[in-house]
């Protein structure tokens, strides 16, 4: 085999408590069978007849063999052919073999000691050479499992002990509590001795006929006391019934008034949903309003502008027919001037008959006067079309603001119907409510002081409500 340094041995994670009993029932088993038996030991001293000192000798020397064998992590190992050999040492020797073994004991207590927290078995054995023999594994194996059943059986004896220590515990506290009862028992037995002692001495001392009075008295004082006791608990038996019908009465009411008290929490949750919706419904109005009077301001500015432009085309207009009528009478004077200038040249002309030359000026004179009244014309019919799409201009203005008008009234209007409505709806559901809590009233006087908190709180919003809705354009507040 191949010198090792270190040898892990991993045990598999079974349950130790189940393997280690399975172990100590086949010890209990083995042990059992070997009591039953023939007690024929090859271990036993021999008889004095032969010479027990080589028997013993050759035992002890057995045993050493044996010993050697099992010891795994000795440095020093002998074979069986060269111990057979060799006689057996005595006093020093078997001292010195003895040592190393218990060297190698401790390291493997040291290294079991170390591998107590998992569940592998790790053994250093480096003294080991390379002619280490195949039986010390086998022996590392064993002396892991006895490591194994010392750790459970070291658990095992400690929950003994805590259990141990737990029931010693109880059993001072039992044999206290004994003790204490029994001095109890003493003393109340001394006591009943004393007392009867007593007893026996006032039985002594008075005569028969003083202890017959003295019982009849006793008697008398006993159906006295019996009559007393009776009337005290028919007091108290009345006493009793008195209350448990009170405390039933008291109870009935106490349901009574949780319930109407449940009704009332509900009446008033059922108030605040409504006030909460009134709420909404009167911001709503209100954010409806705020568009309605920024459309207005919208609509006002427009039709503001579309006032002064439709002012600004009414003076244009104005200014277009005036510039029209200045044209028509220019163009009139200028119609007559070149008539009269026409007839006075032909007069000339005819009474003259100057030269063609002036008659030629004079034709083309004519002609670029008749050229200026073409023109002239022209442009009155350019005027007269920008006057009419003025008044196009001006009746389609009309209309818009006709338009933003009744838009305007039918917004307020519908705005108003529903301003009452809401308004309206608002004075019933309060009426209800008030009608409903004066009926109430008649019947729990004690919510009166509710009552009258969530009514003064109602009215205070209300009247704020109004006051907003007067402070308003075009809002008024209703009588």
């Amino acid at each position: 085999m191949a010198s090792m340094d270190a040898l892990d041995i991993r045990v598999t994670p079974t349950s130790p408590i189940k393997d280690f009993d399975q172990i100590v029932e086949k010890r209990a088993e083995k042990y059992q069978h070997l009591r039953g038996r023939n007690n024929t030991t090859c271990c036993r001293s021999p008889t004095r007849d032969l010479d027990t000192k080589l028997i013993k000798d050759k035992l002890q020397h057995k045993r050493h063999l044996e010993f050697q064998r099992r010891r795994s992590g000795s440095p020093h190992w002998y074979p069986e052919k060269t111990l057979k050999h060799q006689p057996a040492k005595t006093g020093h020797g078997k001292h010195q073999s003895q040592v190393p073994g218990d060297e190698t004991v401790d390291e493997q207590n040291q290294t079991a000691s170390t591998s107590k927290g998992g569940p592998t078995v790790a053994l250093l054995s480096n003294s080991i050479g390379r002619d280490d023999p195949s039986p010390s594994k086998w022996a590392v194996q064993q002396l892991a499992e006895y490591l194994q059943e010392a750790l459970w059986r070291e658990e095992a004896l400690k929950k003994k002990m805590a259990t141990l220590q737990e029931s010693a515990s109880s059993l001072l506290n039992s044999s206290s509590t004994i003790w204490t009862a029994r001095c109890n028992e003493d003393l109340l037995r001394s006591k009943v001795t004393s007392l009867e002692v007593q007893l026996q001495l006032c039985l002594q001392r008075l005569p028969k006929d003083g202890l017959k009075k003295v019982v009849l008295q006793m008697e008398r004082q006993k159906m006295v006391y019996e009559e007393k006791a009776l009337a005290a608990l028919q007091k108290a038996t009345l006493e009793k019934t008195e209350a448990l019908v009170e405390a039933d009465s008291l109870q009935e009411a106490l349901k009574k008034a949780q319930t109407e008290a449940s009704r009332w929490r509900g009446l008033y949750e059922e108030q605040k949903q409504t006030s909460l919706q009134l709420k909404e419904c009167h911001e709503r109005a209100i954010g409806e309003v705020d568009q309605l009077h920024s459309q207005l301001e919208l609509s006002r500015g427009q039709q503001a502008e579309l006032r002064g432009k439709m002012v600004s085309l009414q003076r244009v207009h104005e200014e277009m027919r005036r510039n029209i009528s200045l044209l028509e009478q220019t163009n009139q004077t200028l119609i007559n001037d070149i008539r009269l200038k026409v007839h006075t040249q032909i007069a000339k002309v005819e009474s003259q008959t100057s030269s063609t030359s002036e008659l030629r000026d004079m034709q083309q004179r004519l002609r670029t006067k008749e050229r200026e009244c073409v023109d002239l014309e022209a442009e009155l019919e350019t005027m007269q079309q920008e006057y009419r799409s003025s008044q196009a201009r001006l009746t389609q203005c009309r209309d818009q603001l006709r338009l933003l008008s009744q838009r305007h009234s039918s917004t307020l209007a519908r705005k108003t119907q529903r301003s009452w409505t809401r308004m309206t709806f608002v004075f019933l559901v309060v009426l209800l409510a008030v009608i409903g809590v004066a009926m109430s009233l008649r019947w729990h006087p004690p919510f009166r002081d509710q009552v009258a908190d969530i009514f003064s709180d109602i009215e205070d919003r209300m009247e704020d409500y109004l006051i907003k809705l007067a402070s308003k354009r075009q809002c008024y507040r209703p009588v």
